[in-house]
Parts: structure tokens; C-alpha cells; sequence
């Protein structure tokens, strides 16, 4: 991902490369000044954590499908799992993390780490420096999709994966010069381990290269980003009608009239009816008994989907994602959700479902109004 500059060989978001530059280019400003502006625009992802389980979920699912399972391999992999629960904007902590993991791993003499020390500085931070006007831009548009729910395309990974070829052979070729460094700093009695860490590397790097190949060619799919349960990709990859399911066409046109944005929840899954339960209480505005009520009903159907999944779950946990709206195992369900609206329909007064049926149409001037925030 093109957050994680060191951890790029494992997941392949990177940065285009040095070319003719497109028209959407920005322009060229001093190196210092856009490492502050791409600081300012991953800041924009607001809370770091939730960053941290989906480039993880990345990590995970690119070494599961490729059976990565030496012990070199999960070495990378814990490492990378480490860098990555650090915030971005705190590149230090994220390269002496590197640093002494793999320090330690070797028991390198003080002077040999600071030697060390010194190559990844110099090749991470030239690396940055020399690529930092198309690191801006490409994380404009990767925090720009985040943050409006725009889910990843085929198509626009084929684009990212085209523009950052000559950058992958720069960063490569820096990691070889840093292999070099490194490899001079190694005791006797690890050349043996130094060995193995290094075939596996150049194995990932092939096959990530082989992955790149098929990305070019508008080959990615969700789950080769770990993002087959992304709540914006899965919210693409199905109707509207069944990512709000619940609301009638008349309420889903009453919540275009006052702007509101739903919150996204599914019929199959009753960890996200609660987000169904605010939608419908900030529609009909109901007062603080009705909630009281409608809260109260959600518990109740909460408690029995539970149960029901703890007792089938050897079936209903090999059905995909995907097919999940439809698929029979997950009828009964679905079955208990129809009854939650059902029960919900009842709350509301006459004169509440009068005002949402004559809403007045949102001007276009309006600001888009949230839905109320979930209580404390």
C-alpha cells in the first residue's frame, strides 16, 4: 500500500513512477514541503488503528495465498506487522522498528547496526525525497477514495500498477544496495540464516512481480488486498437495495430528500443491524420511548441470530461474503431481520410517517445531513 513505503514489496501499492507526467500531475514543490502535505493527507484518514487491521488483513491474506509459511517468511511477516501498527507520519519509529528486529535477529555489534542503521536511512528517506511529488499524488487519490467510500476498480489498480513500474525497479535496486550493507554486517555463525532470509525474499518479490503482471492487465480482485470483507468494496460489489436493505423505495427517497447518508448494514449480518436500527431512528425521529422501544427490540433479535449462528456455524461460515444475501444458509437470518423492520414499521406514529412521505426536497445549496451519531 502506498501508506506502507517499506512494507510496498509485500502488498504492491506504490507510487508511479519518473516519466512524462499526466495533466492531473501537481506541480513540483520543494521535497520538504510536500513530505508536510502528504503528512497532512494520511492524517485525513483520522484514526490510525483501523488503517493498521486492513493493510494487516492485506498482509495476511498475500501470505496465506501464496503459502508463505517458512520461518523467514513469517519473520518478514511479523515484521511488516509491527511497521504497520505505527502511524505512517512517524516514519522514524517505523524504520528503527526495522532496525532492531532485525539487529536483534542477527546479534549485530553496535557499529554494525549503526551501519546499518545509516543504509536504510539513506536509501528510505532518497527514496522519498526523489519520488515525493507522485507520493503526493497517488495518496491524494488513495485517502481521496477511502474517505468519500469510493471502492477500489480493476481499472484503477491497472493504472496505479502501470505508473509505478519504474519506481518498483528504484526501490529494488536500493533494497539490493541495502542487502549489500547488510550482508557485511553479518556475524560468521548467521550466514546460514542470512541465506534462507534472502531466498525467501527474492521468492516474494517474484511473486508479487507475477501478481503486478496480472494487475497491469486488470486482473485485481478485492481479496488480493485482503479487502474481500470491506464493508465500501462489498457495499460496490452489491445492490443498493441490499446494502441498506430494510427501507422501503419511499424511505430510501425520503433519506435522498434530507441528504441523509445511511449507514451501511446488511440483512445476513446482525452485527451491522444496529446500524439499520439508527438509520430508521433518525428518519422517523423518534422520541426517546420509541427508541427506548426500537433498541429494545433490536436486543431481542440480536440474542436470537447469535444463538443461531453459534449452533450452524460449520455451515453458515464457508458461504461467501458475497453470496450470503441469497444463499439458503442464510434464510433464517435474513428471516429475522424482515421481522426486526417489521416490528420497527410499528413504532413510528401516523403524523411521524406523514413527515417523512412529505419531506420537501433538499435544496441543492443544502449541506448533506448526517445521520445522528450513535450514543455513548
Amino acid at each position: 500500500m502506498k501508506l506502507l513505503v517499506l512494507a510496498m514489496l509485500a502488498v504492491a501499492q506504490t507510487p508511479p513512477p519518473e516519466q512524462e507526467l499526466p495533466a492531473r500531475r501537481i506541480p513540483e514543490t520543494n521535497p520538504g514541503h510536500q513530505a508536510q502535505l502528504l503528512t497532512a493527507e494520511l492524517q485525513k484518514l483520522g484514526d490510525w488503528e483501523p488503517q493498521h487491521e486492513f493493510i494487516d488483513a492485506a498482509v495476511e491474506n498475500l501470505w496465506s495465498e501464496n503459502e508463505w509459511t517458512s520461518e523467514s517468511d513469517l519473520f518478514a511477516r511479523e515484521t511488516l506487522t509491527e511497521v504497520a501498527k505505527i502511524p505512517p507520519w512517524e516514519l522514524n519509529r517505523r524504520l528503527e522498528t526495522i532496525v532492531e528486529r532485525v539487529s536483534d535477529r542477527y546479534d549485530m555489534p553496535a557499529d554494525k547496526r549503526d551501519a546499518f542503521r545509516s543504509s536504510i536511512y539513506r536509501e528510505t528517506f532518497g527514496f522519498m525525497l526523489k519520488n515525493a511529488p507522485l507520493l503526493l499524488e497517488h495518496t491524494q487519490e488513495y485517502v481521496g477514495m477511502r474517505v468519500r467510500g469510493e471502492p477500489f476498480t480493476a481499472e484503477a489498480i491497472a493504472e496505479w500498477t502501470q505508473e509505478s513500474e519504474s519506481l518498483m525497479e528504484d526501490w529494488l535496486s536500493r533494497s539490493e544496495r541495502m542487502i549489500e550493507t547488510f550482508e557485511a554486517s553479518i556475524p560468521e555463525e548467521h550466514r546460514g540464516l542470512l541465506e534462507r532470509d534472502l531466498e525467501s525474499y527474492h521468492r516474494r518479490v517474484d511473486a508479487i512481480q507475477d501478481m503486478r503482471e496480472s494487475w497491469a492487465n486488470g486482473g485485481w480482485k478485492p481479496e488480493h488486498w485482503g479487502l474481500q470483507n470491506d464493508p465500501i468494496q462489498l457495499k460496490a460489489a452489491l445492490s443498493a437495495a441490499e446494502a441498506t436493505p430494510g427501507f422501503s423505495d419511499a424511505e430510501r427517497a425520503a433519506l435522498d430528500r434530507t441528504g441523509m447518508v445511511p449507514k451501511v448494514h446488511f440483512a445476513y449480518d446482525p452485527s451491522t443491524w444496529e446500524a439499520y436500527v439508527r438509520n430508521f431512528i433518525a428518519l422517523y425521529a423518534l422520541d426517546p420511548g420509541q427508541t427506548t422501544a426500537a433498541e429494545s427490540i433490536l436486543v431481542e433479535l440480536l440474542t436470537r441470530a447469535t444463538d443461531h449462528l453459534k449452533a450452524n456455524m460449520s455451515e453458515l461460515a464457508v458461504v461467501p461474503r458475497v453470496e450470503r444475501q441469497r444463499h439458503e444458509h442464510f434464510a433464517v437470518i435474513r428471516g429475522m431481520f424482515e421481522e426486526l423492520k417489521r416490528r420497527l414499521a410499528r413504532i413510528p406514529t401516523a403524523a411521524q410517517k406523514r413527515a417523512v412521505a412529505n419531506l420537501p426536497e433538499r435544496q441543492p445549496a443544502e449541506q448533506t445531513r448526517k445521520l445522528s451519531p450513535d450514543p455513548a
